[in-house]
């Protein structure tokens, strides 16, 4: 990581991986990344080239696909005004991801423009549309019952959102979005708030609802979470989190307290359980159950 002057910053990787039952060329079994961004007040600009190979294997860490090549690139220009007294600025953005497999064919595109109004009271009111390419190798199951077929998929669609500053006890983001979805439609409904009960105590509720209208048939999915924060003192906190998935007909839950015992230092105590809501009159069965518990220790030399 590098940083020149206030604004710009250049980012890079090499990494290679040595499993035992794989070979092949040290470009097959490396993954490598730069990015170069720059952050100003006014103008902003960042792209950035990630190559993983065919047989790149990092073991403990996590791979959103392989064997592939992504090229992002992303420009901004975001002015401020100087007569209005309700809008501080405002932001247009282009963006560009392209996505192959090592062989050079294409696997994802997206193109994407968005608006961002931002008021002094620290509202902000976002427009964006974007029009995409996926190549489906296989065709695959969104929800039970609903079947995107494998091919070539050409779909765009049309969000906005208006998000309310943090100044307020009741704050958030509420999200509007409608457009085609893989050789269907997609309207999406949602919101994900924070209400500040007391200085010490605040709830985020949320929910998101998805009318998916396809080829192969309609579904409404529904997920709704809520989330509470606990402060207990400047050290010490205790937070839950539930949430309901009617896609995977699951309700999870977990409760984690954190203590942090001295500077960088930490004990984490948590508890989860996942249960299965599919078919049951009752309350829905347990499916998994953990309970961990974990400390850090920082030295300072």
């Amino acid at each position: 990581n590098m940083a020149f002057f206030q604004n710009v910053i250049a980012q890079g990787f090499f990494v290679a991986s040595d499993t035992g039952g794989t070979s092949g060329p040290l470009r097959e079994r490396s993954s490598y990344r730069g990015e170069f961004e720059y952050s100003g007040d006014r103008y902003g600009a960042r792209y950035e080239h990630l190559m993983v190979g065919r047989s790149f294997d990092p073991q403990i860490g996590f791979l959103r696909r392989q064997a592939f090549r992504r090229n992002y690139g992303q420009l901004r220009f975001s002015p401020r005004t100087a007569t209005s007294q309700r809008i501080r600025k405002h932001s247009f953005e282009v963006e560009f991801d392209h996505i192959t497999n090592n062989s050079g064919v294409l696997e994802t595109r997206e193109a994407k423009g968005t608006y961002r109004l931002e008021f002094h009271n620290s509202d902000q009111w976002t427009i964006d549309a974007s029009r995409n390419f996926e190549r489906l190798p296989e065709s695959f199951t969104i929800v039970p019952g609903l079947v995107i077929p494998q091919g070539e998929h050409r779909f765009g669609d049309f969000r906005t959102a208006f998000q309310f500053g943090p100044q307020r006890r009741l704050s958030g983001t509420v999200t509007l979005g409608t457009g085609s979805f893989y050789n269907g439609r997609n309207s999406e409904i949602g919101y994900r708030g924070l209400v500040e009960v007391s200085p010490r105590f605040s709830i985020e509720p949320g929910i998101t609802l998805n009318r998916l209208d396809l080829s192969t048939g309609a579904a409404t999915t529904t997920l709704v979470t809520n989330r509470l924060n606990l402060m207990l003192s400047a050290q010490m906190a205790v937070s839950g989190l539930l949430q309901y998935n009617s896609t995977a007909s699951t309700l999870s839950a977990s409760l984690r307290y954190r203590w942090e015992y001295r500077p960088g230092s930490d004990l984490f105590v948590v508890y989860s359980d996942g249960r299965d809501t599919l078919n049951r009159v009752g309350f829905p069965d347990l499916v998994n159950r953990t309970f961990v518990v974990k400390a850090t220790r920082l030295w300072r030399f």
